[in-house]
């Protein structure tokens, strides 16, 4: 069996560029461009605290 996960990269990008990256089209896997969308419009609201 093999895991699609295995082959993932992971890094860091900022905030600001994900969202850019997201609403240009960029990016459209829909989970990492639901979590971009929802952490931008929480931190707006201000429910995120300090973060």
């Amino acid at each position: 069996m093999v895991h699609e996960e295995a082959e993932m990269e992971v890094f860091w990008a900022p905030m600001s560029d994900l969202l850019d990256a997201v609403l240009d089209g960029r990016v459209r896997q829909g989970p990492l461009a639901r979590a971009v969308l929802a952490y931008d419009v929480l931190q707006r609201r201000g429910a995120l605290g300090a973060v």
